[in-house]
């Protein structure tokens, strides 16, 4: 066991069957995640492990569309992960349109190459809410 290390979940990349990647964006339900979160829950408690993030990264609501179904689990800090690039009136919308504070920690993701005029770390802390995470790619 690493414990150090947590999970992140990138439904863009669930594949239904016959569908390319970059073509077509994914989508994973709630039964799956609250399956897979329950899991490392369990490795948590029975290795005595310090809580680990679970991430669950999100551009577009069709990518979690029971949202609302995710579970906390024992040991998880789950994090709602905003996700997406563009201009930063569209990440703005997107940062609006998507997170759920009262769910979930919250996350953020900025682009080196794809951000137009790319939010620097300091303007992302001004957030209302404030992300706790915020990864830059």
């Amino acid at each position: 066991m690493q414990p150090h290390v947590g999970l992140a979940l990138d439904p863009e990349w669930r594949m239904p069957e016959g569908k390319v990647p970059g073509k077509t964006i994914g989508r994973v339900g709630a039964a799956e995640v609250n399956r897979v979160s329950g899991y490392l829950s369990g490795l948590v408690r029975a290795h005595k492990l310090p809580e680990k993030l679970f991430v669950l990264h999100q551009f577009r609501a069709s990518m979690l569309p029971d949202i609302t179904r995710i579970r906390k689990q024992p040991g998880l800090a789950l994090v709602q992960h905003v996700d997406g690039f563009g201009t930063r009136s569209e990440k703005d919308a997107t940062w609006n349109r998507l997170r759920r504070p009262q769910q979930f920690h919250l996350g953020y993701k900025l682009f080196y190459d794809e951000d137009v005029k790319r939010y620097r770390a300091a303007d992302v802390l001004r957030f209302k809410p404030v992300p706790e995470l915020v990864s830059f790619q």
